[in-house]
């Protein structure tokens, strides 16, 4: 026994068992048939796959990015939309009371959440208090206190949550918005590419 293997059992004859000697239950060595090792090896196997199928959707990765129009009155492109994207390419997005359900590749999610990367904040963000828009005095009635954009980051170890005004001091993260939107089959106002 100086070649360093693990001894083998032996039966009762001296000659070595055809058991499986590694099992569990070293208290009951006992051979064990091999149909009785193949029903609890599929029966363990089935019992992991109901245990990943019964996860809730609800830990899955997902980011939520939200516009809505700044102004009481809209002649041209508003963004007023919810878009949710998850990290296995399923799509939601609801624009008023329309909602469509579609599917986008694993990679494009992945482009998705890469694009809004960089503007993810450590944690919670706070609302901003005031946001600036040029506008003349006149229409001051006119600008809604809304939150004008908001991306939120579920799922994950910590959730993030970004707002932020949709004005010229926030053009980088308008624009790599559009680009995560394109990468999910969208438009910038959250209409679906076809």
């Amino acid at each position: 026994m100086s070649s360093g293997n693990p001894p083998r059992p032996s039966s009762a004859m001296g000659q070595p068992s055809h058991q499986i000697w590694w099992n569990v239950d070293v208290s009951a060595l006992q051979p064990r048939p091999m149909s009785k090792l193949l029903h609890r090896l599929a029966l363990v196997s089935l019992l992991g796959i109901a245990s990943l199928i019964s996860t809730p959707s609800v830990a899955r990765e997902r980011i939520t990015v939200s516009r809505r129009p700044w102004f009481g009155i809209c002649a041209g492109v508003c963004p007023n939309y919810d878009v949710t994207v998850w990290t296995d390419g399923e799509v939601v997005a609801k624009r008023g009371s329309s909602e469509e359900r579609f599917h986008v590749s694993r990679a494009e999610a992945a482009d998705f959440s890469s694009k809004l990367r960089p503007f993810r904040p450590v944690g919670e963000q706070p609302d901003p208090l005031v946001c600036a828009h040029d506008g003349r005095l006149e229409d001051a009635p006119l600008v809604m206190k809304v939150r004008e954009i908001e991306i939120r980051w579920l799922g994950t170890n910590h959730s993030a949550r970004l707002v932020a005004c949709d004005n010229a001091l926030y053009a980088d993260l308008t624009e790599a918005i559009r680009q995560a939107l394109w990468s999910a089959h969208l438009y910038l106002d959250g209409r679906r590419r076809y």
